[in-house]
């Protein structure tokens, strides 16, 4: 009897998060970041700290260190934690880490004998390590995230896998293309049978535009495939390299997203931004994210026009 209720919890479950994967391990399938969310999460062809989850050869290209803390909040006590960092090492590549939690909340569990108990609905944990460098021919970064999920029903069914992400990115003058696999093995086996994990393929173009170093635009567009097909189109506009406002859209999901982020800079070697995303058309899980990215080193990436420089920006594309 015990066993059927906690199927039925596992099944309402899957279905409450279905915006997030139609399998197992849906936590594998919720974007990281305020800022490609804020752009439709459009972003393998993007290169910041977020590609560690959207695409792991997007962080060969970055040249500083990074810090990133995400929070989403959802209802019904539900949360989403998310801290990450990359470090570049000189002839070696970028390394990426990140953990990311998730709170389902509590519920309550009443046996056979009408027996109340409070516990907690799921908790889960992902941590993931990535690596990236350029090679095999200019302007091409190839990565990998190698990630461990572990996975706790109702504070007694627990479940663990390991899986990995490979991805590419190829930049060329303004133009940037992106491709990725992610979850390509492993599954979560709470019962008897053990759940496929969600296998996500993403590919992207992203274009960027510079009018007279004041005004700064970003196109960017991807397909995925992840059960079914979607389309992702993002549009981010920066004015004077300090405030960014951003407009998406997912086709064939849950519709409109919006964003802002605000950059900061402390001094030379030390700046920053905050970002927040707000998708109205998705599960009421992850409706708004907030985003604080740390960024240290004397030379700052500018994200869209790639040039070096000393600049209170995102690191993100540089003229090798």
């Amino acid at each position: 009897m015990k066993h059927l209720i906690l199927s039925v919890i596992f099944f309402l479950s899957s279905v409450c998060y279905a915006d997030v994967g139609t399998t197992t391990g849906y936590l594998l399938e919720v974007s990281t970041g305020a800022r490609p969310s804020g752009r439709g999460e459009s972003f393998v062809a993007a290169s910041d700290i977020n590609s560690i989850y959207y695409n792991p050869g997007g962080l060969g290209f970055l040249n500083s260190p990074q810090l990133s803390v995400m929070y989403i909040k959802g209802g019904l006590d539900i949360n989403y934690e998310y801290l990450a960092g990359i470090l570049p090492i000189k002839n070696i590549g970028v390394v990426g880490l990140s953990i990311f939690a998730f709170q389902g909340g509590s519920i309550e569990i009443i046996d056979s004998l009408d027996n109340s108990t409070t516990k907690n609905s799921e908790v889960d944990f992902l941590i993931s390590l990535a690596y990236a460098r350029e090679m095999f021919m200019k302007g091409l970064s190839v990565g990998i995230t190698n990630k461990y999920l572990l996975s706790t029903l109702v504070d007694e069914y627990k479940a663990n896998t390991y899986t990995f992400d490979l991805g590419a990115l190829y930049r060329i003058d303004e133009i940037s293309i992106g491709m990725s696999i992610s979850n390509i093995i492993g599954g979560l086996k709470y019962f008897e049978t053990t759940d496929k994990l969600p296998l996500i393929i993403r590919g992207g173009i992203e274009y960027l535009l510079n009018i007279l170093d004041e005004h700064e635009i970003c196109i960017s567009a991807d397909v995925i495939s992840s059960g079914k097909l979607k389309v992702n189109i993002g549009i981010e506009y920066l004015y004077q390299k300090f405030l960014s406002g951003r407009l998406g859209y997912r086709i064939g999901d849950n519709g409109l997203t919006l964003g802002i982020g605000y950059r900061l800079n402390f001094s030379d070697d030390l700046s920053g931004s905050i970002d927040y995303a707000f998708l109205p058309g998705s599960d009421w899980s992850v409706s708004h994210k907030f985003s604080l990215n740390i960024y240290f080193g004397e030379v700052l990436q500018d994200a869209f026009t790639k040039k070096k420089g000393k600049i209170p920006g995102v690191p993100g594309r540089v003229i090798q």
